[in-house]
């Protein structure tokens, strides 16, 4: 008999840890999804801010991107290296490193 309150007593505590632990995770994801609309709505306010300011979006100050013929990385387009010799008439394929110039496209 000992035995069997003992194992329900068990399998009590065992609900009852789970429960509590569930319902703890449930109101910490609540207070994340707080703190994560409050971090949103700071960063909506600052890009509302910077949009009436042309000086301040960097629409300038964005670089064209071009893929490295070798691995496909993107590379701004003026610290590419171009490939040497490249006919006039085909645009030249362009590499992020010397290395991937020298063994060519992969």
């Amino acid at each position: 008999m000992s035995r069997f309150v003992v194992l329900v007593l068990a399998v009590y505590a065992i609900f009852w840890l789970l429960k509590r632990a569930l319902s703890g995770r449930k109101r910490g994801d609540r207070s994340a999804d707080r703190a994560a609309d409050r971090a949103a709505d700071r960063t909506a306010d600052r890009t509302a801010d910077r949009a009436d300011d042309p000086a301040q979006t960097g629409a300038e100050a964005v670089p064209d991107l071009v893929a490295c013929a070798r691995c496909g990385v993107l590379v701004p387009k003026n610290l590419a290296i171009g490939e040497e010799g490249a006919a006039p008439l085909n645009a030249p394929r362009l590499y992020c490193c010397e290395e991937h110039r020298r063994l060519g496209p992969g």
